[in-house]
C-alpha cells in the first residue's frame, strides 16, 4: 500500500525553488504531471495550481 496523495505531491512541488516554479510557468507543459515512483499514480497540476504555489512562496 502506498501513502501518496495529491496534497503530498503538492507539498513537494511547493518545496521547489522559486526560479524553478517560475520556469515551469513559463515553459509548461500543462498540466504538470507527477507520478509516484512506488504505485505509479499520476497527479495533475494545472497552471492555476502552480501559480498558487509560486504566489505562496512570494508571500512568505
Amino acid at each position: 500500500m502506498c501513502h501518496c496523495s495529491k496534497p503530498r505531491f503538492q507539498h513537494f512541488m511547493a518545496a521547489l525553488p522559486q526560479a524553478e516554479l517560475t520556469e515551469i510557468l513559463e515553459t509548461g507543459p500543462f498540466p504538470v504531471i507527477t507520478t509516484c515512483f512506488n504505485c505509479s499514480t499520476a497527479y495533475k497540476f494545472p497552471r492555476a495550481e502552480i501559480e498558487e504555489l509560486l504566489s505562496q512562496q512570494v508571500d512568505n
